[in-house]
């Protein structure tokens, strides 16, 4: 990992992306339908 980070930051970081790609990976499943429904709300 490259940036302006210092190594004891790293977890700044890194505990957000895994939380947000674990959200990714549980709520894949009805992505399509939660933007089919969003689309339908939103017109």
């Amino acid at each position: 990992m490259r940036g302006p980070h210092k190594r004891n930051e790293f977890r700044k970081v890194i505990l957000p992306l895994t939380v947000l790609r674990r959200f990714d990976w549980i709520l894949a499943p009805t992505k399509k339908a939660v933007l089919t429904l969003l689309s339908e709300v939103t017109a």
